[in-house]
């Protein structure tokens, strides 16, 4: 947060810098100062922001905003995903039931079986976020290609601690490399070192 602050006195106009202030304040439950950059970030032409301004949406109970929002921002991440199988996803991540749920799922998991060229590393927050939180750390762990700041942040944010409390939350530590890291420069305040040897993280 400081160093997206001090990038943000730079030039406050950067468009990925205003959305990621935007994702710090939604992940940390302050949802007006969330939507304010999200909406700047968004007038700059950073579709990206729509995926938390969806978000948002159906926080605030406008269902049929945060599905037509988050199925259109889902179109440059998952463009090798069917229509139908984006739609499901929509309607899961806000607010649906049971069935659309396992519907949603079963799509994703065709679109990962599929062996797209490319998966993109938000795949595995969106499972997260419709309840398949262990499913989703192995994808990030054996699947995702490239650094995967938003599940990452998901992950530390206040609605991961579920995630965060799953029995598999050491080894994907481990598999992450961050055990040796934070034993090098000491671990974050929610982390400490349990009798075992892994860290658990409130």
């Amino acid at each position: 947060m400081e160093r997206i602050e001090r990038a943000l006195a730079i030039d406050p106009m950067v468009p990925n810098v205003m959305r990621w202030r935007g994702v710090l304040y939604l992940r940390d439950g302050n949802i007006d100062g969330a939507e304010q950059y999200l909406k700047r970030a968004k007038a700059t032409g950073l579709r990206l922001a729509d995926r938390e301004l969806g978000e948002i949406a159906h926080l605030r109970g406008d269902t049929a905003s945060a599905r037509r929002i988050w199925n259109d921002s889902s179109d440059p991440s998952l463009g090798q995903m069917a229509r139908d199988a984006r739609k499901a996803l929509a309607i899961a991540m806000s607010g649906g039931d049971a069935v659309e749920r396992a519907r949603a799922v079963s799509a994703v998991e065709a679109y990962v079986a599929s062996g797209p060229e490319f998966l993109p590393g938000i795949v595995p927050m969106w499972l997260a976020q419709i309840g398949q939180e262990a499913r989703a750390m192995e994808i990030d762990r054996t699947r995702s290609e490239v650094d995967n700041s938003d599940f990452m942040v998901y992950l530390f944010s206040p609605d991961g601690k579920s995630l965060r409390a799953l029995p598999e939350f050491p080894a994907y530590m481990r598999a992450k490399g961050f055990p040796a890291l934070w034993d090098k420069y000491g671990a974050p305040d929610m982390c400490r070192k349990d009798a075992a040897g892994d860290y658990r993280c409130d």
